[in-house]
């Protein structure tokens, strides 16, 4: 083993082997108090949440006791639904003081509590007395309970309070989610007679518990009515429906002098992330503490046991050729320094000698090989094609001198620019001998329809792109002809903007392809350095690219396509109405 592996070991036993168990140590340690924190989370949640249903439920107990004995002017409920039971001729001025009278009793209870929406009686008598809050709500006209099953369970308790489920009542006359209570007075005085059955209406959002936690985007928390086992507040629908309950983020008690189970269920997932970014930045910690050693370690290895290691080299080599000693171990002023000078003066003698017996038998060989490279130039490839569209004209080959042309003025346009803009009638010019060529080679079957106007032919813009757009539209949306038979290029002014509008007859693109598309083209633009060109250089996202990066935001392309009725490419790029004449101008 040489002497640096031996030093990284020893290193690696010293300090990194120790650095990694006091990490693992220190994040299992705030893992630990990370479950612990989040326990008395979930503990307290489900403590408020108790807190406010036990809170709910004793207000709508401490409602139904006011109603029942509450007094203005010795005229309380009881004891005015007392003197209609006892009377034995009951006047409509009797009816007209128990309704008010009751009515000033309802009005009472619903000062401070906002969530009651109604409050009614209903007597022996099959007489109903009653207030709601808004005047187009109330018990339906008609409406008889008698048969009704809240009645008879109601009725049934014997003084004690029935709950309703959550659901659409129509004897309150109105197509609303509600729930309600009810509860049978009795005369204390008089062996417990009943008088009548109070109903109190309530609104969902009596028991909406989703501002008593601050958990309640990763909680889902349901309220229970044990009596019918109805549900009297969830949400399920608003958080996070796709919580699956278990035996560690649950918790289902029932609430303490109260008819409901609580559930509650944390998303531990979603708390403990946001105790995720202290966790890797401990382990960031570790990594750079690791990373420092490491850089430590190579740093001892290259002043001290590099040098060493090179000396070793040398003097193995030396047997069969002179090595040079490096000039920088040598002057140093350290052991390493004149371990060198030392080796080094010990050699220079011995080469000396070397020379004195042997200098008539030494042979210098020095040998160099060089590669060659070749390029093509580009005006060889120009040439050629002028040589092909002579031939074609010298046989008569009308098409094949056509083709040559027009591949010669492409591929001169592509490469040989001053600046990355040019004209629009360059541009045009381009995607004109680009169609000269498909043309030739589809018979025809497609024609394309320019609509410039010529005051724009000198108005500058980004290189290259309109025809690989319309190389696009002719590609996949005619394809080549057999899809449709027209492609055009129209360009206006807007706004101080240049619109290019290509579009085609073509088969379309469909929906979901489009928006596909359309999310492509607003991807952000990577951009790696200055004048980096990709070897994938069309495209309409590489177009977009180009444009964004060019122009800015705001610039580029937009798509609007009918499926079998054609495809609209719009461009968007400023106007430069100062450009200089001449620039970009093919040479």
């Amino acid at each position: 083993m040489n002497l640096k592996k031996k030093l990284l070991l020893s290193f690696t036993a010293i300090t990194i082997i120790p650095l990694m168990c006091m990490t693992v140590f220190a994040y299992t340690q705030y893992v630990h108090i990370i479950n612990r924190h989040i326990t008395t989370i979930a503990d307290n949640e489900f403590k408020n949440l108790s807190f406010k249903v036990r809170e709910s439920y004793d207000s709508i107990r401490q409602t139904l006791s006011f109603l029942t004995f509450y007094s203005a002017d010795n005229n309380a409920v009881l004891s005015t639904l007392r003197n209609l039971k006892n009377a034995e001729i009951i006047s409509d001025s009797d009816m007209y003081h128990a309704s008010e009278n009751i009515k000033t009793a309802c009005q009472s209870a619903m000062y401070n509590q906002n969530y009651i929406k109604g409050i009614y009686i209903f007597t022996q008598e099959r007489s109903v007395f009653g207030h709601a809050r808004n005047a187009d709500e109330g018990i339906a006209s008609g409406y008889d309970p008698i048969n009704d099953d809240w009645y008879q369970k109601t009725r049934a308790l014997n003084g004690s309070i029935y709950i309703s489920p959550l659901d659409v009542y129509p004897m309150f006359g109105g197509n609303y989610e509600c729930f309600f209570v009810s509860h049978l007075i009795r005369d204390a005085d008089r062996d417990f007679q009943h008088l009548g059955v109070i109903v109190v209406e309530y609104s969902p959002e009596m028991f909406d518990l989703s501002k008593e936690t601050a958990l309640s985007d990763i909680t889902n928390i349901t309220l229970t009515n044990t009596d019918n086992q109805s549900v009297i507040y969830t949400n399920m629908k608003e958080s996070h429906p796709d919580i699956i309950p278990t035996k560690e983020n649950s918790t289902v008690e029932p609430v303490f002098q109260t008819p409901f189970e609580l559930s509650v269920t944390i998303d531990y997932a979603s708390l403990k992330a946001e105790y995720s970014n202290t966790l890797l930045l401990l382990i960031l910690l570790a990594a750079l503490c690791l990373l420092c050693i490491f850089s430590l370690t190579m740093r001892i290895a290259r002043d001290f046991i590099t040098p060493i290691e090179k000396l070793s080299n040398c003097m193995v080599k030396q047997q069969m050729v002179h090595v040079e000693l490096p000039a920088k171990y040598e002057n140093r002023k350290d052991e390493i320094g004149i371990l060198y000078r030392q080796y080094d003066k010990m050699m220079a003698e011995i080469n000396d000698f070397i020379k004195t017996e042997y200098k008539n038998k030494l042979i210098i060989l020095d040998t160099q090989m060089k590669a060659l490279e070749a390029r093509i130039n580009s005006h060889f490839l120009f040439n050629t094609l002028e040589s092909i569209n002579s031939m074609a004209e010298l046989a008569e080959q009308e098409q094949i001198s056509i083709m040559s042309m027009s591949l010669g003025h492409m591929f001169r346009y592509a490469i040989k620019t001053d600046s990355e803009l040019v004209t629009i009638e360059d541009e045009l010019n381009h995607v004109r001998d680009y169609m000269i060529i498909q043309r030739i080679r589809c018979d025809d079957k497609f024609r394309f329809v320019e609509n410039v106007p010529e005051e724009l032919y000198g108005q500058k813009i980004l290189k290259l792109i309109f025809q690989p757009v319309v190389e696009n539209s002719l590609i996949h949306g005619l394809e080549y002809g057999n899809c449709g038979d027209e492609i055009s290029l129209s360009a206006r002014v807007s706004q101080d903007m240049l619109l290019i509008v290509i579009s085609d007859n073509g088969k379309g693109i469909s929906q979901d392809r489009l928006t596909k598309l359309r999310g492509r083209l607003q991807e952000e633009t990577t951009f790696t350095e200055l004048g980096h060109r990709e070897k994938e250089s069309i495209g309409l996202k590489n177009i977009q690219s180009r444009v964004e990066l060019y122009y800015g935001k705001g610039y580029g392309l937009s798509i609007n396509s009918v499926e079998r009725e054609g495809t609209k490419i719009e461009i968007r790029v400023p106007i430069f109405p100062g450009s200089r004449a001449g620039e970009g101008k093919i040479v």
